[in-house]
């Protein structure tokens, strides 16, 4: 447990300094749909230095990311929460983050992390669009219809007036992967404009995996056997529990 005299003054000075230490960040990636939250909950389940940005904040970071979610956090609580969970990574050789906007949701990412996230190389999971479409299903069709549809009209200017017509369509008769069709095309060129922009200057530092060849599973213990992706190393001064 963390003791620091001063209250929670001298607590949020402690917070602030070690967000703008350097960490040993490394970025996974990918189109709306690839898992990469699976993946990454995945490597955490076995000994892997993660942060979950977005399980922290309570959104998925999308326009759809608060749904059947709890309220987030203010973002000085979120500071918090991230500072709390590098403190615990200290012996970490390699900390992995999913790659995310500046905000998730309502919650900024603190400044010093997000410069060393454009900074940081990226393992960007891939998987085929029909399998995509499968789990966004299961995440977002069992959400109430009219929050969806909500969610919709927030982001018409950027589907554009025929999309949203079909993406509305489609949710208010429960097809939830005609719906989910209508609006990958949107977030996959959002991303693929985001990777092109972390790669421009330094390409040998995206590499990617396949999930549409392995489950989540076998593709995190795949990561860590080939050693390109590390466990946390134990503190060799750490008594035996």
């Amino acid at each position: 447990m963390l003791l620091l005299s001063g209250g929670y003054k001298a607590y949020r000075h402690w917070v602030l300094e070690l967000l703008e230490q350097p960490w040993p960040i490394h970025l996974l990636g990918g189109r709306t749909g690839s898992g990469k939250t699976d993946l990454l909950l995945a490597l955490q389940q076995r000994g892997v230095g993660v942060i979950d940005l977005e399980g922290l904040a309570h959104h998925r970071g999308s326009s759809f990311g608060n749904l059947g979610l709890p309220p987030q956090p203010s973002t000085e609580h979120y500071e918090n929460r991230i500072a709390a969970s590098l403190d615990g990574l200290r012996q970490a050789e390699q900390i992995w983050v999913e790659a995310e906007s500046a905000q998730v949701g309502r919650c900024r990412i603190p400044a010093g992390i997000w410069r060393q996230m454009q900074a940081a190389p990226l393992l960007e999971v891939q998987r085929p669009l029909e399998e995509r479409l499968r789990l966004l299903v299961e995440v977002y069709g069992v959400q109430d219809r009219a929050e969806l549809a909500e969610a919709t009209r927030r982001i018409s200017r950027r589907l554009g007036p025929q999309r949203t017509e079909a993406a509305l369509a489609a949710i208010e008769v429960g097809d939830w992967s005609g719906a989910c069709r209508q609006m990958l095309d949107y977030y996959d060129r959002c991303y693929d404009h985001e990777l092109e922009r972390h790669g421009k200057d330094q390409p040998q530092r995206t590499r990617a995996i396949d999930l549409g060849e392995m489950g989540v599973a076998a593709a995190a213990e795949a990561l860590i056997s080939s050693g390109r992706v590390r466990r946390v190393v134990s503190d060799p001064t750490d008594s035996a529990a």
